[in-house]
């Protein structure tokens, strides 16, 4: 599947196009809305603007949608149940064929790139969260998923493992992803894009560095890649760096004053 949502639906519209015209009018409406809501965003969006990205009269998208809301509403729950699920999904169901760090850095890496493809989506995502009660549920449950599933796979890898607790962990460390995609992708943050450009590119070198957060968390007895090289082999030589110097045993060399 295209990393990109709305390239997909086009494929799909091209490759398996619905016999019925009223339902490719449908569907070419609801590519119109997914490039109006990617390029002006959530707020900005105009049902004219996208009767004319698809060519029909405006009156015609109200015979499909009901309302503004509605045909918002539409394309972002496709979007994420029936696009955003499965690029999810196929890398849990393959994890664990490779080494921890290897499957959990592809699964990263993956999702910021599927995110970079669809930035404009995503950022309306978050704010439609913050602003829709119905959304926010389902985003949440949607996250639920993702967390029980990754925690599910976990316990093979844990002996008298607590789901609970697992869950939490991998509920935080989401967060932690979730966060730094909106400050490299949603509402950049300048700062963060020039440190990362130092490094290397943006997208492996932030999947490393949360790959190497993720493995300390979840598989702390796990090796971490022996071949190496780059900005990975500076990434893991940080971590696995003795500490240049133990404060506790300076303070026990000090002489403790006499009374």
């Amino acid at each position: 599947m295209d990393l990109n949502y709305i390239t997909h639906l086009e494929n799909e519209l091209r490759d398996r196009p619905p016999q019925r015209k009223s339902l490719r009018t449908r569907k070419r409406l609801m590519i119109a809305i997914a490039k109006v809501l990617e390029d002006q965003g959530y707020h900005s969006l105009r049902l004219s603007d996208a009767t004319q990205e698809a060519g029909v009269a405006e009156g015609t998208i109200y015979v499909y949608f009901n309302d503004r809301p509605q045909a918002i509403n539409e394309v972002m729950f496709d979007f994420l149940e029936n696009f955003v699920q499965v690029h999810v999904d196929a890398p849990v169901q393959k994890f664990g064929r490779e080494s921890p760090f290897e499957s959990l850095n592809a699964s990263i890496l993956h999702w910021i790139k599927l995110c970079r493809a669809n930035s404009g989506l995503i950022r309306c995502m978050f704010q439609m969260s913050d602003e829709n009660p119905d959304f926010l549920a389902h985003v949440q449950r949607f996250n639920m998923g993702w967390v029980t599933s990754v925690s599910k796979r976990l316990q093979k890898y844990r002996k008298h493992s607590d789901e609970d607790i697992a869950a939490l962990f991998v509920y935080s460390v989401g967060i932690m992803l979730d966060e730094l995609i909106r400050r490299l992708l949603v509402y950049p943050d300048e700062g963060l894009l020039s440190q990362l450009d130092r490094v290397g590119d943006r997208d492996e070198v932030m999947a490393n560095v949360v790959t190497s957060i993720w493995m300390k968390v979840l598989f702390p007895e796990a090796p971490l890649p022996s071949k190496r090289t780059g900005p990975l082999a500076a990434i893991i030589d940080w971590i696995q760096q003795p500490p240049n110097g133990d404060g506790s045993a300076k303070r026990a060399r000090r002489k403790l004053p006499t009374s």
